[in-house]
């Protein structure tokens, strides 16, 4: 029988395991904060100065997701081992580990992107196909919404493959049969606990911390909105990597219950 990974508890679950581990996220995360806040700041001074293109800032966005590749990897092993696989953590270490994580996400980055610009060709073809069918009743609605479903079934099934970031990170290989194997029956709710927890933190930056940035000094807000930037991409993958270590758990815990389950059924 296929467990039900439950949308809700799961979201509690990642708060909840966030909050109780500040002082590791804080440990692991704060040297390579300071290292994009510090190119940050530099690329800000550089460009503002004239002397370099705002390509600079490429370089830092580059900067960044390369420093928070361990820091990602440190917290799936923190949720799956334990807090104290993480004690020496410094936050900057970069091995073979971390290294075919980053080849990993690069590879489904590139992938979504691709994915993306065809499925905006689609929803243009689409909408030509539907303003030819605008004089008809049948065939309009249809073509405006294939690439609503199309986006939603093909997402759905990336997001599922995102199971195969925990596993690296714990040294249990990269499988894309076992992750999806894993998340049989349960893409909707999957893909529910990613959206759901991502926007709850989107929504706190929306609501309470931009509004706030803006009514600083305007020699400040870059600054500020420069280090809220950091802290926001360090603590948003802190969030989905949660998800995905405590989905993976789940799974994993219950396919291994299941097979005991067997084994006990045919011992008897």
């Amino acid at each position: 029988m296929e467990q039900k990974l439950r949308v809700w508890k799961t979201t509690n679950e990642t708060y909840t395991l966030i909050l109780r581990n500040q002082k590791a996220f804080w440990r692991i995360s704060a040297l390579p904060m300071a290292i994009s806040y510090a190119a940050f700041v530099v690329a800000h001074i550089v460009v503002d100065q004239g002397l370099a293109g705002e390509g600079w800032y490429l370089l830092v966005w580059l900067l960044l997701t390369a420093l928070t590749v361990p820091f990602i990897v440190a917290w799936h092993r923190l949720v799956l081992i334990g807090p104290d696989s993480v004690v020496k953590h410094s936050g900057l270490s970069f091995g073979r580990r971390e290294g075919k994580f980053l080849l990993i996400f690069l590879a489904v980055t590139v992938s979504l992107m691709i994915i993306t610009v065809i499925l905006e060709m689609m929803r243009g073809v689409n909408a030509a196909l539907a303003a030819n069918a605008a004089g008809s009743r049948s065939g309009g609605g249809y073509a405006a919404i294939v690439p609503l479903i199309v986006m939603v079934i093909v997402f759905g099934q990336i997001f599922r493959l995102a199971l195969i970031f925990p596993s690296i990170a714990i040294d249990e290989g990269a499988s894309v049969r076992r992750a999806l194997k894993l998340t049989k029956g349960n893409s909707f709710r999957f893909t529910a606990v990613l959206a759901f927890t991502a926007f709850l933190v989107g929504l706190v930056f929306k609501i309470l911390i931009n509004p706030t940035i803006s009514q600083a000094p305007a020699n400040l807000v870059t600054f500020l909105a420069g280090a809220i930037t950091v802290y926001r991409n360090f603590l948003v993958p802190c969030v989905l990597a949660s998800v995905l270590s405590l989905t993976y758990k789940f799974f994993t815990s219950a396919r291994n219950n299941a097979t005991a389950g067997s084994t006990d059924e045919l011992d008897r």
